[in-house]
């Protein structure tokens, strides 16, 4: 019976706290303003079409994408391809349709003239509070106003005389040496007591 309560007893916490599987993304996600310092290219654009990589065993999706507006980066053509994975585990963008709208937070052009979207750098639903965070973040900061400062001047008299700037120094000192002094004399221990 005992050893049916200790197996129970160990089994149960391992049943219960055992090994689920990983469906998030490992790497962390960016606060939003490292988000936008870090893309090269942010723009936002409408999924036109859609297909799945046969280079990559179907773990990757290729969308077409009609860029409506830039907000970083130049040069971007009308109709960009995105690439990202289709598997969660993989940082990839998530289940996407042709005609949803995002804003694209993206890097270099990689390979065969495709950018790469990860979910962890800011790729996501275009919405009207999500662009006015990157135009803010994009905005120049409003240079400093110059602070008015008023210098006064220092009097000009004559130095001190070195006996008055070397005096608290030794009166500390000769204190210090009264204080040892007394301390020695007092502070002995008195043999034979």
């Amino acid at each position: 019976m005992r050893r049916v309560l200790v197996l129970l007893m160990l089994g149960l916490p391992m049943v219960a706290l055992g090994s689920s599987p990983a469906y998030a993304c490992d790497e962390p996600v960016l606060p939003f303003n490292r988000q936008v310092s870090h893309a090269v290219h942010i723009f936002t654009g409408t999924v036109t079409e859609q297909r799945v990589d046969p280079a990559q065993d179907g773990n990757r999706r290729i969308y077409d994408v009609q860029v409506t507006d830039e907000l970083k980066g130049s040069g971007l053509d009308p109709l960009v391809r995105v690439a990202s994975s289709t598997d969660p585990e993989q940082c990839g963008i998530g289940e996407i349709q042709t005609g949803d709208e995002l804003i694209f937070f993206v890097g270099e052009v990689q390979g065969a003239n495709y950018f790469e979207a990860v979910s962890t750098e800011g790729t996501r639903a275009a919405s009207p509070m999500v662009l006015a965070q990157v135009q803010e973040e994009l905005a120049p900061e409003p240079e400093p106003e110059p602070l008015d400062v008023e210098l006064t001047s220092v009097e000009d008299g004559a130095p001190p005389s070195i006996t008055k700037a070397i005096a608290p120094g030794l009166i500390v000192a000769m204190v210090g040496v009264v204080a040892l002094v007394i301390g020695t004399l007092f502070g002995r221990s008195r043999k034979g007591a």
